[in-house]
């Protein structure tokens, strides 16, 4: 991906930067932020710390997502070995016609 020059406005300021996003994706990204400065504060201008605030509260966002991910990984791959072991089972129990195994080798027919 080619990096590019943009510029965006958040919180009232507008900011230089070189990306890789579309410019639809970094407008899209600083409405988020300025929307979640707005509700933390109402003033005209924006203090600095406002913005460390929104970004803590994002990065915490992230890492709840990204435990929410790694759980739901590994619930996904623990019921994928069990069904996996239910087919085995399921197949370990029938002959290659799908005839269900008995103790012993029944007679061939002539």
């Amino acid at each position: 991906m080619s990096k590019r020059p943009a510029v965006i406005s958040v919180g009232g300021h507008e900011y230089r930067l070189v990306t890789t996003l579309t410019q639809g994706e970094l407008e899209e990204l600083a409405a988020d932020v300025s929307g979640r400065l707005a509700r933390l504060s109402a003033a005209q201008q924006i203090h600095p710390q406002a913005l460390l605030l929104v970004a803590l509260s994002l990065a915490q966002e992230l890492r709840e997502e990204r435990d929410r991910r790694a759980e739901l990984k590994e619930k996904s791959r623990t019921a994928l070995l069990d069904l996996l072991q239910r087919v085995e089972d399921a197949l370990g129990s029938v002959d290659e016609n799908g005839e269900p195994l008995t103790g012993s080798p029944q007679p061939a027919a002539h």
